[in-house]
């Protein structure tokens, strides 16, 4: 029997989420399923007391898979999962913390897609390394923005791995079977400060007709 850890993320409330697959494992002469693990320490690693872990599968809940190959955690707190067989979304993966079941929704426009990473960009939507290319879907998940495959864009192959991204810059980088590539997007992170110039000073508005503020994005 074996176990493959693939992904680990992090929540809001430090919840160590971790997307695994392979056979069922024994533990202490019991059978332990392989799905989408939690853990929690409570920030107290020695007194095992407090924590919070548990385990969901195909069995126990609305997970697609048992074998997830991908995990991300979007700006609003929710939890990407992308599998061998298409993603779930998991609107309050902080529901564990109390005992509770989390919610999975399982994306439609992205069903029976072979997902080996997600990345959020800066405005929050979705890209998608899958087997048959690469995919861009919206905050939600309700729309494919843009589908890049072989057919539409230089890619030499859509068996695409690995994805990452510079969110200062826009641009996204490629990994696939035949080497790395990569895309510019219009999603980049807005700078803390700008150098406005706004003129004329002072303003008249009985001279001045219009007004330039210079330095926005």
């Amino acid at each position: 029997t074996r176990r493959v850890m693939y992904k680990t993320a992090i929540d809001f409330n430090g919840t160590k989420w971790v997307a695994s697959a392979g056979t069922d494992v024994t533990f202490a002469g019991t059978e332990v399923a392989v799905g989408l693990a939690y853990y929690n320490e409570m920030r107290t690693l020695s007194d095992k007391s407090d924590d919070v872990c548990g385990m969901f599968t195909t069995n126990n809940s609305d997970l697609i898979s048992n074998n997830q190959q991908a995990l991300a955690f979007d700006k609003q707190g929710t939890l990407w999962v992308g599998t061998i067989g298409g993603v779930n979304r998991i609107i309050n993966p902080s529901a564990v913390m109390n005992n509770g079941t989390p919610i999975f929704v399982n994306i439609r426009a992205l069903a029976n897609l072979n997902v080996r990473e997600i990345v959020v960009d800066a405005l929050d939507n979705k890209w998608l390394a899958t087997a048959s290319g690469l995919f861009v879907v919206d905050p939600d998940g309700e729309n494919v923005l843009q589908t890049i495959t072989m057919d539409n864009s230089p890619l030499p192959t859509n068996n695409l791995y690995a994805l990452a991204y510079d969110e200062n810059s826009g641009k996204m980088y490629i990994g696939t079977d035949k080497g790395l590539y990569s895309v510019q997007t219009n999603a980049v992170k807005p700078i803390a400060v700008y150098d406005m110039k706004v003129y004329p000073q002072p303003f008249d508005t009985k001279r001045n007709r219009l007004l330039t503020i210079d330095g926005l994005v």
